[in-house]
């Protein structure tokens, strides 16, 4: 015999009303807005009825859900290890590369899949020069101490190796796992 099915929790602020759920219920289109993962859990909760949580860095885009809003963030400041650093807004996305001293800037309306690098286009100076100030801008909003420019950099053009040069680094490695 099956025990009894757990009876159903008390309703708490936290509950959605049928209101609320209601205006989500026939949302399942696509959107553009901007926003983190850490978003979700400020969305969550508005969309429960619970109260915001303060001092997060999310913010709930419930207002995007609903067909209320567009935007949920204006921009996403984006980073990869002491590799990369990037900020995109709607339509523009910045990418700087430290290590090896390159910047690519792309028009994501006109280039979504990002092929054109419009960084050393004089047409784009200013644009280039106002998401630098931007991605600056949102380093020191998250405290990001890595630095968009390097004493030394590196080279930035990257040659593979050939099949004689990968065929003796295998061999190299073998012989090394042999030990």
């Amino acid at each position: 015999m099956s025990p009894d099915p757990l009876p159903p929790l008390p309703p708490t602020r936290a509950t959605p009303s049928p209101a609320r759920c209601a205006s989500l219920r026939n949302w399942c289109g696509s959107s553009g807005a901007l926003v983190y993962l850490l978003d979700i859990f400020p969305t969550v909760c508005e969309l429960a009825g619970a109260p915001p949580v303060r001092g997060i860095d999310g913010v709930s885009f419930a207002p995007v859900l609903a067909g209320k809003s567009k935007v949920a963030r204006a921009e996403l400041f984006l980073a990869y290890r002491g590799v990369q650093r990037a900020i995109r807004d709607e339509r523009w996305k910045l990418i700087r590369y430290p290590q090896v001293d390159v910047t690519q800037l792309f028009d994501l309306q006109n280039d979504p899949d990002e092929l054109h690098d419009l960084a050393s286009d004089p047409a784009h100076a200013a644009q280039r020069q106002r998401l630098l100030e931007r991605l600056q801008a949102a380093q020191k909003h998250y405290a990001d101490a890595q630095p968009l420019t390097v004493p030394n950099p590196k080279p930035a053009k990257w040659t593979p190796p050939s099949a004689e040069e990968l065929a003796k680094a295998k061999a190299a490695k073998k012989a090394e796992k042999k030990k």
